[in-house]
């Protein structure tokens, strides 16, 4: 269920929806590796918040450095604002780096919180009314 829910919110709709849906996805993920975003954050400070969540405690590790979120939240921040000069390729590209930066995320934990991490049903009953109040654009899912 959970893969039908990324499937929908990164495959279907609109552009801007889509952006959301990638939005979405990076929200779950922060959330999942229990480091939430506030929800007084907007796009951008949720980018930079992510970056430091991506780092972890254990910086002394030898990895490479999570995807930048700063593109999508541009990204999201158009698509709130212009939706509709939000288009395809933005739509994908935003898609690509939510996916990135989730599987990244989910790579430095350890492997029965990453077996976790499928398994859990958060993200399928998540209320969204947190992220409404952050200025993120509203999924379909």
């Amino acid at each position: 269920m959970r893969r039908g829910l990324r499937r929908r919110r990164l495959g279907h709709g609109p552009p801007a929806q889509r952006v959301a849906g990638a939005w979405l996805e990076v929200s779950d993920a922060l959330r999942l590796a229990g480091r939430p975003a506030g929800s007084h954050l907007d796009a951008t400070e949720v980018a930079t918040h992510a970056h430091v969540a991506a780092e972890g405690r254990r910086a002394t590790q030898v990895r490479k450095a999570a995807p930048p979120l700063d593109d999508l939240a541009g990204l999201v921040n158009q698509a709130t604002f212009a939706p509709f000069a939000t288009d395809e390729a933005q739509a994908q590209r935003a898609g690509a780096q939510a996916v990135a930066y989730a599987d990244e995320l989910r790579s430095r934990r350890s492997w029965w919180r990453r077996l976790w991490w499928s398994l859990h049903p958060g993200p399928l009953r998540w209320s969204r009314s947190a992220s409404r109040r952050r200025g993120e654009p509203p999924s379909s899912a």
